[in-house]
This record gives structure tokens, sequence and C-alpha cells, in this order.
């Protein structure tokens, strides 16, 4: 579909959904993007796009993929099998399998916009399992970087751990409100990817409250 054409779309889907710009971009984009893309005098990134999609309740499958962004799935693609492998692997083996996810992640970086959210998150978890040079990151650590994973795409994400406890924060993770129309508990085969990523960060969240001897500290 063409830009010209989908920027209606989406607008014509959004107003019908009597949700404002700001309500519909949030965790996404700015709202400045979103209203160029409206008028179509802007083509955002597909994740964008798709993401915007997906919280109308529409398929991303209306989206083309350009050469930008099939060179990114493709390293995602990749990056995804290395991590594969790096959880996998031996300690002997680790670190080699690091080195080259990281080195793939680093183009991936160079490639992705400033305000490309959706994928910064993706680089930043993937960093998170990947862990340090030296081995991984302390459950704290992995806390913090998956905090501010989060509220990439989540602004409203705002928790501090000194007045938070893990069983509040297991509580309190199902009224969260995460970018797509799918609620917490239902499945991820019905969730748009990016949502369901959402979730996953989220249970790597639960785990690192698991892992923490005091996660009032």
């Amino acid at each position: 579909m063409r830009t010209e054409k989908l920027g209606e779309y989406i607008q014509k889907c959004r107003k019908a959904k009597k949700l404002t710009q700001e309500e519909l971009c949030a965790g996404i984009c700015d709202r400045t993007t979103l209203s160029r893309l409206e008028r179509g005098k802007q083509t955002p990134g597909r994740d964008k796009l798709c993401a915007l999609l997906h919280r109308l309740g529409l398929p991303g499958d209306l989206v083309p993929e350009s050469e930008h962004d099939a060179k990114i799935s493709a390293l995602k693609k990749d990056i995804r099998a290395d991590v594969i492998e790096f959880e996998k692997a031996d300690q002997k083996t680790r670190p080699q399998l690091r080195e080259q996810a990281m080195a793939k992640l680093k183009q991936m970086e160079k490639l992705t916009e400033k305000d490309d959210v959706i994928n910064q998150q993706y680089i930043l978890s993937t960093q998170v399992t990947l862990g340090k040079p030296d081995g991984p990151y302390t459950p704290a650590q992995r806390r913090k970087l998956l905090e501010k994973a989060i509220q990439m795409t989540v602004p409203d994400f705002a928790r501090t751990r000194r007045k938070t406890s893990g069983t509040a924060w297991r509580k309190r993770r199902s009224s969260i409100s995460l970018p797509g129309p799918s609620p917490w508990r239902e499945k991820e085969k019905k969730q748009s990817t990016f949502t369901a990523d959402c979730f996953k960060l989220l249970r790597k969240m639960d785990r690192s409250w698991k892992d923490t001897p005091d996660s009032s500290a």
C-alpha cells in the first residue's frame, strides 16, 4: 500500500477508535512522525508502522518491506540464531559467540534511526542476554537495563526500585499498558511481535526479581 493511502487509512482507523495522535503513537514514535505519516509526508520504518497498525488491531502485512528494513530483519534473524547458540554453549565457547553477536548488533545500531525505539529496545535487551565480556550482568544490573529497555516503548513504566518490592512488582505487571491490542494474559501467537517482545522483557524482569536477594535495595 502506498504511503499516502496507508497514512489516510491509519488516520481513518484512529479516528474511528476515537484515539488522539498522542494515544496512538505513545511508545512507538513521536506525534510529529505520526502526523506526517497521516498526511503522506513521511514513511517511518516498517517496525514502527507495524506497531501502529497492531495498536489499531490491523494486520502488519499491509506494510511493504524496504531494502533498509530487509537488512535489519536479516540481522535480527542472524542475531536471534547467535543468541540461541550462545545460551546453549559452554563457558569456553560463549565469549566467541558473544563477540559474533555483538558485531551484528553494532551493524544493526548503525542502521537504526535515533527515534526507532522499537529496534533500540531489541538491541538493549539482547545486550542484557549476552552480558559483558567478562561474564553475565549481576541481577541488579540486569534489572536496571531491562527497566530502561521497557521504558523505551512504555513511557509510563514508572516503578521506583526502592519503593516497590518484588511481590508488588509481580502484582503490578498485569496492569501495565503495553503497545498493541493484546492484554497481558493473552497467548503470544495472538500478539504482534512487538508486543510479544515487551512481554518477554516483563518476564525477564520477573526472573531478575527472583534472582535478587534484596529487591528493595
